[in-house]
């Protein structure tokens, strides 16, 4: 990633600036909002760099032209008074404030003015402009928020706040919000605070201390041992310097005990200025992606400059916010371990076992992906990697709760220093937690449940296989940034050419030099007689770019189906169900093409569409064999993003049907026709599944290895073939089947499999993959997804 970090120096021109400013990513939310106090800066030092932050000194405040202005203004030591035409607006020492210009009625007005935050004689003279004062465009004026909410309940921890002295008690079963500095503007005025829970008559609900951290217990507020009234609204003294809470106990988790942010005020506890307490809200600044304007919503009248003279539309801030929002994606662990972990363990009734020795995540819901996919009756797998030796008898490895709170289903750990894997998440799970392991070998978790060697281990993540760990969050996708060399192609587009109207070319880039890309075509196959009208891919070419011209240097794939060739042991039928084979007709408007999500009219591409990603699908209906009428329907989506193909295939049974079984006749839902060689020599010559991780010898044609003749082998679902100078990966990632009675096979039927053909004429490795099975009924439905990756090697 070091490549994509920016450095400018001083000689750097601004708009050198602008154009590599993309690659200065920061994120931090994980809900509506995008980002936090870094993407904040993000986009201010972003608007800096294209001359988005003019500042300049004096009195008269700007002429105004069509568009709206906003200004941030620092009225330094002495204050400042700004005029415009003949009107003035005066600016308090030792303040910032807000100016709105509004463009239309030619008037400028202050909005909003809050004293600065520092010490006004720490402040640098060309920073906030001490003999005059500064006035400055805000590039982010509208689209950051900062909270009302003056408590971080991060800082909470265990304890409470003696009402004798104003220290403090140490107690699991307390939480208390430290001392911390109570902010200038709300000094002298009313604020509220809560919820409360239960404070201890000894304890104080609210405590101040002064400047000279004397303990000022007349303005204390103090608890009653009972429940306190959940808001209290309180005068903050003047002279106040710092302020501390006892928001609760909280018996109901045994004691605060594992840390203090396990417990029902993290998500809840606010002091806001007022009488009335407001929804809760997270302490700080962020970015709502909704506050950014759209494209040409607001215009300015001056234009950028070299010198970075003029002012940012805020146009050109979303175009910010739409890059960062293209490359950043969610990572694979669902366990925040800076959030989720804690001491203790979960025991076999579902209660917490507040052990020093153990380490936990909290109960927490599952995301609602899984639990959308729950409701559909999917089958949904949790994989676990890291970990130490979970519980023995006496303790769960992993618990699922209900929606009503009552445990669904808890699975006992062994007391083994090997966590258990993969675990089958139940149909009525809503909530789920892990007990993670001992950590005897640091003389037991201790007072910091984070300080033990599985913090940065620990990953729970959805699926059969357990992946390499990653943090908790959001991850830049490496493949969505910008290119860092010289090339100039953008490496991860996608172009569409039409050739004919039922005839296209696909090019994308799949790695090796810069100017050999890859070609698939598009085509659309009719033949009455045979029931045949499908969309389909067919073959494959290594060729050079050279701008947008493209010449054919090798295939490397024969013509043939990457989709549905399907065996039915039904007499009527002479060849495969499926694609060019026959019996598949396209529906009504059945088939649709993508470019960058937006849908493309096939009948008007007059040239070539290019974008990042493409997808195109096609419904069709797989025939009775006199064409009558459908045993089937069938939906595919084809995505060609970053170099990789992913075909979605799903077939909806209607009538029973049997299948044939055999390495030449099956239910083939996943095929490629890799070549074996041409005139000019080899193009793969080996082969490797991810069952057993053995190189088998595909060079020769016949060739009876088990990478051919083990075709029901359900363990395999990935194959890679390879010569000197090509690679092709076929992956089955899910390979499911519903059953019409309700029943689901995760991994198809269990005489399905992968397989590389060792045929003679064509000279091809074509792979297999197969979903085995003997026959199918009304209602049946299959769910295949497959990745294809094509790579140039040594390019």
């Amino acid at each position: 990633m070091e490549d994509n970090i920016v450095h400018f120096d001083k000689d750097t021109p601004k708009i050198a600036q602008a154009n590599k400013v993309k690659s200065l990513l920061a994120v931090n939310g994980d809900d509506d909002t995008i980002g936090s106090v870094e993407f904040d800066l993000l986009v201010l030092e972003a608007g800096k760099n294209v001359g988005g932050a003019v500042k300049f000194t004096g009195t008269e405040l700007p002429e105004l032209g069509e568009g709206n202005v906003y200004l941030e203004v620092y009225g330094g030591v002495n204050g400042k008074v700004l005029t415009y035409e003949s009107n003035s607006i005066e600016i308090l020492p030792n303040t910032v404030a807000k100016l709105f210009g509004d463009g239309i009625n030619n008037t400028w007005e202050k909005t909003d003015e809050a004293y600065l935050p520092v010490d006004a004689n720490s402040v640098k003279k060309d920073e906030i402009g001490v003999e005059g004062g500064v006035a400055e465009y805000d590039t982010v004026a509208g689209i950051t928020s900062k909270s009302k909410n003056y408590v971080d309940t991060k800082k909470l921890e265990a304890g409470y706040i003696d009402s004798l002295n104003g220290g403090y008690t140490s107690s699991l079963n307390w939480i208390r919000y430290p001392y911390s500095t109570v902010p200038n503007e709300l000094k002298g005025k009313q604020v509220t605070i809560g919820p409360f829970g239960s404070v201890p008559a000894g304890g104080l609900a609210v405590s101040f201390r002064d400047n000279d951290g004397i303990w000022m217990n007349e303005d204390s507020v103090g608890g009653s041992g009972s429940a306190t009234p959940q808001f209290i609204t309180v005068i903050v003294p003047a002279n106040a310097k710092t302020w501390g809470f006892t928001p609760a106990n909280d018996p109901s988790n045994n004691g605060i005990g594992t840390r203090p942010n396990d417990n029902v005020f993290s998500n809840s506890f606010i002091a806001n200025e007022g009488t009335e307490t407001i929804p809760y809200e997270p302490f700080g600044v962020s970015v709502k992606s909704e506050k950014i304007d759209r494209p040409d919503s607001i215009k300015f009248s001056n234009e950028i400059t070299e010198e970075g003279e003029g002012a940012v539309p805020s146009s050109k801030i979303f175009r910010i916010k739409e890059s960062i929002d293209s490359v950043v994606i969610p990572a694979n662990n669902l366990v925040d371990t800076s959030e989720d972990v804690v001491r203790g363990y979960w025991n076999l009734s579902g209660s917490h076992n507040n052990s020093s020795n153990w380490i936990k995540t909290v109960r927490k819901r599952l995301p609602q992906s899984i639990l959308d996919k729950l409701d559909n009756h999917e089958q949904v797998f949790l994989a676990v990697n890291g970990g130490g030796s979970v519980p023995s008898s006496g303790g769960a490895a992993v618990i699922f709760w209900s929606a009503s709170g009552a445990i669904e289903q808890i699975i006992a750990g062994s007391g083994n220093t090997t966590y258990p894997s993969v675990y089958e998440v139940p149909q009525g799970a809503v909530d789920y937690a892990f007990s993670v392991a001992n950590q005897s070998s640091n003389g037991g978790i201790g007072l910091r449940p984070l300080d033990n060697d599985f913090t940065n281990s620990f990953m729970v993540s959805e699926g059969i296989v357990q992946l390499p760990y990653e943090p908790f969050g959001y991850k830049i996708d490496p493949a969505k940034l910008p290119q860092s060399s010289n090339s100039k192609y953008d490496l991860a587009e996608v172009i569409v050419r039409k050739t004919s109207d039922n005839y296209f070319h696909i090019y994308y880039h799949i790695g090796g030099n810069d100017n050999m890309w890859f070609r698939i075509n598009l085509r659309r196959f009719t033949n009455e007689s045979r029931f045949i009208d499908v969309w389909r891919l067919d073959e494959g070419w290594i060729v050079m770019r050279n701008n947008d011209v493209f010449t054919n240097i090798r295939q490397v794939i024969l013509t043939g189906v990457y989709e549905n060739a399907i065996y039915l042991n039904e007499p009527s039928y002479n060849n495969a169900l499926g694609s060019s084979h026959g019996w598949e007709m396209l529906s009504d408007d059945g088939f649709s093409l993508f470019m960058d999500g937006k849908r493309i009219d096939v009948d008007g591409i007059e040239k070539d569409v290019k974008g990042r990603y493409l997808t195109f699908c096609t419904k069709t209906g797989l025939k009775k064999a006199d064409g009558s009428g459908d045993v089937a329907s069938s939906f595919k989506k084809w995505e060609f993003r970053n170099g990789v193909l992913k075909l979605k295939n799903s077939i909806d049974w209607k009538e029973h049907l049997y299948l044939r079984v055999g390495s030449s006749n099956g239910a083939f839902v996943t095929m490629c026709s890799v070549m074996r060689s041409d005139i000019l020599g080899n193009i793969t010559h080996s082969a490797m599944s991810n069952e057993d991780g053995t190189i088998y010898d595909v060079s020769q044609a016949g060739f009876t290895t088990t990478i051919n003749t083990d075709f029901q082998n359900t363990k395999r679902n990935s194959i890679v073939l390879w010569g000197d100078e090509f690679k092709a990966e076929v992956s089955m990632i899910k390979k499911q089947v519903i059953l019409g009675d309700g029943g689901i096979l995760p991994y198809a039927y269990s005489n399905s499999g992968m397989f590389v053909k060792n045929t003679t004429a064509p000279n091809y490795n074509k792979i297999y993959g197969t979903m085995g099975g003997n026959e199918v009924n009304p209602g049946d439905f299959w769910d295949v997804e497959t990745e294809y990756k094509f790579s140039n090697i040594n390019q």
